[in-house]
């Protein structure tokens, strides 16, 4: 009697361990643990997290394909997600990654039949070289088109880093964020009202972001921050503000503490309202102006740059100030600036390259001698060349070099110049007609 009780309990014991997997079975079929989808390029994804998909809904049935260029009308990439109309548990991330070598603030939207829709939690990540890699990520709580136009109102720059000494002077590291004022036409195909126009500009917009810098040394990164590199963050750059131009400049300064590498990341919420309008005449019988208020938080990061030991290679002493200036433009009385002149040397006319500004910050603000070029003409570029020289702390020039941009721009746009002396249709931070300084002044 006591072997059959025995015997009982253990197939009950038995009967639930079989339950109990089962159950456990059915419940992880039915709702996966998180997955990655990556499209047919290799250059999206999408990140779906547990119990985001339907029941009925499985993670093979999920695709995300790259429409060809000739589908993709008035956009740089565009991607098909399916099943088409999908409707998700709750939201999932999408991220695609794009070359983007200006910079600009890309704009991702999904469009579904009848309508733009903005993503969620909107994160770029700009890499300021190599080729200016971006990475788009935000939000979406449904399936149809997600499209990206790379040049889009905005455009964020990080100037690049030279290496630098430890213990050294601190080095000023500038950025700017820029809005482009026009408005742009867009076109594309609706499933229901055929081929559709619209516009595009930006009308309020405000600002808040910061600066930090990370460092690592020879076994990886510091054991605390700001060993490498300070000050670890700089808020506020700026803090909050209402923008009543298309341009924000500033930045900050950091010193190397220790040897290792370091760079610099610009962190910036941007605040905008996007305003649309339907451009066909059949269009504005049903549909009106669109305002949408928006904001995207943008990273853009620098290259890696070194922070170098004293005894690595150093710098000559740059302390002696300069106290005579010759028709050249050469130092006279001062060592180091006659050392600047010799590294410098001479131009294919003979003409020294040294020019006086001692710092990086000093010698890569060209804007002087941009405003000071006489007689600018409409469609051409004036490029002032800058090089500060790491190795030496001296600042060489060149004569400006003047191109034609009509292989660049529709010169019938043309409205200016963009800080690095550019002729554009866009992004005008010196416009036509108010450009030059009288010679008086330049004197």
């Amino acid at each position: 009697m006591y072997k059959n009780k025995k015997l009982k309990i253990l197939i009950l014991i038995t009967v639930i361990v079989i339950i109990v997997g089962a159950t456990l079975w059915l419940i992880t079929d039915e709702q996966p643990q998180s997955v990655v989808i990556v499209a047919d390029d290799g250059k999206a994804e999408l990140r779906i997290s547990e119990n985001a998909l339907p029941e009925g809904v499985r993670s093979e049935d999920i695709k995300i394909i790259k429409l060809p260029d000739d589908e993709s009308f008035d956009f740089d990439v565009v991607y098909r997600l399916e099943p088409d109309g999908l409707q998700l548990n709750k939201p999932v991330e999408v991220v695609v990654k794009v070359d983007n070598p200006e910079s600009f603030v890309p704009e991702i939207w999904h469009i579904s039949a009848n309508n733009f829709e903005m993503l969620d939690n909107v994160n770029i990540e700009i890499n300021a070289n190599n080729n200016g890699d971006t990475i788009i990520s935000g939000e979406i709580t449904h399936f149809s088109n997600i499209v990206v136009i790379v040049s889009g109102f905005f455009e964020i720059s990080l100037s690049p880093i030279d290496d630098q000494y430890v213990d050294e002077k601190s080095f000023y590291v500038p950025v700017s964020v820029s809005k482009d004022t026009s408005e742009i036409e867009r076109s594309g195909i609706d499933a229901d009202r055929g081929l559709v126009k619209w516009t595009e500009r930006i009308g309020d917009w405000s600002l808040a972001g910061e600066l930090k810098s990370y460092g690592r040394g020879p076994e990886g990164y510091g054991k605390e921050e700001g060993t490498i590199i300070t000050p670890i963050e700089v808020w506020g750059v700026p803090q909050y503000i209402e923008m009543t131009n298309s341009y924000f400049e500033s930045g900050a300064s950091f010193t190397c503490k220790a040897p290792g590498s370091a760079r610099i990341k610009y962190i910036v919420n941007i605040f905008y309202r996007w305003i649309t309008a339907p451009l066909l005449e059949s269009e504005r019988k049903f549909f009106g102006e669109s305002k949408l208020d928006k904001s995207d938080t943008v990273t853009i990061s620098s290259a890696w740059f070194r922070c170098l030991a004293q005894d690595e290679k150093p710098l000559p002493d740059t302390s002696v100030k300069p106290d005579q200036d010759d028709s050249n433009g050469v130092i006279i009385g001062s060592e180091d600036l006659v050392r600047c002149d010799q590294v410098c040397g001479v131009d294919e006319n003979g003409v020294s390259r040294y020019s006086p500004e001692t710092s990086l910050e000093e010698c890569s603000n060209t804007s002087q001698v941009f405003l000071c070029i006489q007689n600018k003409e409409a469609c051409y570029n004036y490029l002032i060349p800058r090089g500060w020289q790491t190795d030496s702390n001296c600042c060489c020039k060149d004569e400006p070099v003047i191109t034609y941009a009509g292989d660049r721009i529709n010169c019938g746009s043309f409205k200016g110049w963009d800080a690095n002396g550019y002729a554009v249709d866009r992004w005008v931070v010196y416009p036509f007609g108010e450009s030059t300084k009288s010679a008086a002044e330049c004197k």
